[in-house]
């Protein structure tokens, strides 16, 4: 795929291929995905645009979007993402409209002679949007491309445009936002997560990732552990564990069919570590095994929404004694644009005031030593998020990265912390 434009909005600025910048702000509050988003506050223009790109004959561009009980004059339209050519004519313009009493999304495709318009009520929530276009290859072939699809629907798929001129139907200004002035509308409108190409390759959506059971917990003052999962995973899932024995490193432990993802140690004497396990057609319990031992933890979740998991990244920060915080370490840049992560601190009988950096949200308390919390991440960027508590302890921290294989869509990420003292 050649990406003219991906802005995930991630680093809290816009890209810098946008030199135009009309009271567009990137906000917390925008997110549709990951951390930040694009708002758009409606009544004035606040847009972002480029200066001129290289133009192309083929294009296909995806974003979020999310009217927000925006506020629209009955029947009147705001352009949301609009192509010029070099002498400022639109090729393709993508609306929000409001039609009582409906939102719509609506597609102009510009043709040599005239256009074609295209409108689609949705509901007030967040959408993804994905067009497709293509100039035609010559006069009279007249097969120019329009597609739409809507949350992954197609609604367009006119492959008959009369598109041929290479003067007039050749974009290179991009303008991204709520674009025109938009008088007598009021209110915000969120967007997030935009990628265009100049090759047509398919970009889709972002998977929904869903913790379907888990965390599921247990322990035993034995060197052993057995826990049985609520209902049968589905096939294809991801499985992990978290495992850790009260006395014993990583090398002395084992889950068999499953594989160890890496282990860090929390004191000394003592390793935390991750394993996990493509479900298959029937998942029977999950044993934690070690060579010795005076008492194990485990903990295990299924995940649904990565299409053939596939291991990525891993990070670790060894034990440090006497914290009240600790980092998981740095993953290196994920290979996918979102991706699971994991990573687990357990750090004593922090019951109160724990706190997570960089977005992370707490997910669970897994038993009185461990912790989780949980990131949603839509574009690729090093990952590393700090565990902050009151009481002074051991700890250690982990973090491992899971992408979708051998499919043509973004992914995105979760993640959990686990440390001990």
């Amino acid at each position: 795929m050649a990406n003219l434009i991906t802005d995930y909005f991630e680093t809290g600025a816009v890209n810098a291929v946008w030199t135009d910048n009309l009271a567009a702000s990137v906000a917390t509050g925008a997110k549709l995905h990951g951390n930040y988003g694009l708002q758009c506050t409606l009544g004035s223009d606040a847009y972002l645009g480029t200066g001129a790109l290289t133009g192309f004959s083929e294009c296909r561009f995806r974003f979020y979007i999310d009217p927000n009980s925006a506020s629209i004059v009955n029947t009147t339209s705001v352009p949301i993402y609009v192509l010029y050519n070099a002498a400022w004519s639109n090729v393709i313009i993508t609306y929000l409209k409001y039609t009582s009493p409906n939102y719509q999304m609506t597609f102009y495709c510009r043709k040599d002679s005239g256009n074609n318009t295209y409108a689609f009520n949705i509901t007030d929530v967040p959408h993804c949007i994905e067009v497709h276009w293509k100039r035609a290859t010559g006069e009279g072939a007249n097969n120019g491309i329009f597609e739409v699809w809507i949350d992954g629907v197609s609604q367009v798929s006119d492959t008959t445009i009369d598109n041929d001129n290479a003067t007039v139907h050749n974009p290179v200004y991009h303008y991204f936002g709520a674009f025109g002035g938009n008088a007598g509308n009021t209110g915000n409108i969120y967007l997030d997560d935009l990628v265009v190409n100049n090759d047509g390759v398919e970009i889709g959506q972002i998977p929904a990732y869903t913790i379907v059971q888990g965390l599921l917990r247990v322990y035993e003052g034995d060197a052993s552990v057995t826990k049985a999962w609520t209902s049968t995973p589905t096939a294809g899932n991801l499985l992990l564990a978290i495992g850790r024995s009260n006395n014993r490193l990583i090398a002395d432990a084992s889950i068999s069919g499953w594989t160890l993802v890496g282990s860090v140690k929390v004191t000394s004497s003592v390793e935390v570590g991750i394993w996990y396990k493509i479900a298959g057609a029937s998942e029977g319990d999950v044993t934690l095994a070690w060579t010795s031992s005076t008492g194990t933890f485990l903990h295990i979740m299924e995940v649904a929404g990565i299409t053939n998991p596939t291991l990525d990244k891993i990070a670790s920060s060894e034990y440090t004694s006497g914290v009240t915080s600790k980092t998981t370490g740095t993953t290196d840049t994920p290979t996918a644009n979102a991706e699971f992560c994991l990573a687990v601190i357990s750090q004593g009988n922090v019951t109160t005031g724990l706190t997570w950096s960089n977005g992370y949200a707490n997910l669970d308390t897994l038993d009185t030593l461990h912790y989780a919390a949980y990131f949603l991440q839509s574009a690729a960027a090093a990952q590393e998020t700090t565990a902050s508590w009151t009481t002074s302890r051991f700890a250690g921290g982990m973090m491992t990265t899971f992408k979708a294989g051998a499919v043509a869509v973004n992914t995105k990420k979760n993640l959990l912390l686990l440390g001990v003292g």
